[in-house]
């Protein structure tokens, strides 16, 4: 049975989103999973805008992208997003969906995140989906709190039970302790709600300040590798960080000779201060966090070979 994949992405202010995106869009067409949804976890147009251009150009219009219409940004997420338009830091997604005639207003085929989780978890076979955060964990908790809907009679909680078979989640959270310190910080409360409600098994990603990546050069009008470029403001070298694209290859069931899941453990999140901490209480959850079994340079070697056959299929279809 083909895993069925929702990614959950800020898709904001990092590059490594769309990378992951790219992933995630490439293993869709290869087959090895269905792209469910694409989830937009904060209170923007632009994630969204960009994403549906995205989408769009690499031939998935059919895949559908829910924004986040009711959850405010957390007061750290605003107060970052202040502090980078201070700098007239240049936000990749704005950009480029403005180059694609997307602007607010004009921005088809959006839906709300929770509206869209619900449907996509309802029309889906039971265990078989997989939410990929590799952005805020900000919508978590309205899914789990939905009511019935039109799609499904089962509560949120009871839905995410039955439909969800793992939850990615892609934080600086390696075992035993320590300060999570983004993804989970820029929302502690909503992140600490989540995953002490989550009712299926979690895996934590952590791992990828070591594998440095990138698209291959295209000429500008490619929305990953322009994502890639803006964000590094002119340079040459676009090599990036991947740890969004290491949690999304997970959770494509791609490679997974590459990462061990070391856990049956009991996650906890401070929500006042994001610390966390790993427990092995004796009715332990099944959290568990992702660790390496092989080299960078080999990991590394993978994912770009990935990215490369990725960001070029957009070339095919032009």
């Amino acid at each position: 049975m083909t895993p069925v994949i929702i990614l959950d992405t800020d898709m904001d202010t990092d590059c490594d989103d769309a990378g992951a995106l790219a992933l995630a869009m490439h293993c869709h067409r290869q087959g090895h999973i269905r792209l469910g949804a694409v989830i937009c976890d904060v209170l923007s147009p632009w994630p969204g805008a960009y994403t549906r251009a995205a989408l769009n150009t690499y031939g998935l219009e059919d895949v559908p992208v829910g924004i986040n219409c009711h959850c405010p940004n957390s007061a750290a997420y605003a107060a970052y997003i202040d502090q980078l338009r201070a700098k007239a830091f240049p936000f990749y997604n704005e950009l480029i969906a403005r180059q694609h005639g997307l602007t607010p207003g004009y921005i088809p085929g959006l839906s709300d995140a929770i509206a869209l989780y619900r449907r996509v978890l309802a029309a889906s076979e039971d265990h078989n989906v997989i939410v990929c955060a590799v952005g805020l964990l900000s919508l978590l908790p309205a899914l789990l709190a939905s009511a019935p809907c039109e799609y499904s009679p089962l509560p949120g909680r009871e839905l995410v039970k039955r439909k969800v078979c793992e939850l990615v989640t892609m934080a600086n959270a390696p075992f035993p302790e320590g300060a999570e310190v983004f993804n989970w910080r820029m929302d502690a409360a909503h992140a600490a709600a989540a995953l002490a409600d989550w009712p299926t098994p979690i895996t934590v990603s952590w791992y990828g300040g070591d594998i440095l990546t990138s698209p291959p050069d295209q000429p500008p009008g490619n929305p990953i590798h322009d994502a890639y470029r803006i964000w590094h403001r002119g340079k040459q070298n676009l090599h990036r960080p991947s740890w969004d694209l290491v949690a999304t290859l997970w959770a494509a069931r791609q490679h997974p000779e590459l990462f061990t899941r070391k856990g049956n453990a009991c996650l906890r999140l401070n929500p006042s201060n994001a610390h966390y901490q790993w427990h092995s209480p004796a009715n332990a959850h099944d959290h568990a966090c992702l660790y390496p079994n092989a080299t960078s340079d080999t990991i590394t070697a993978v994912i770009q070979k990935l990215l490369d056959q990725a960001t070029m299929t957009a070339q095919v279809l032009h």
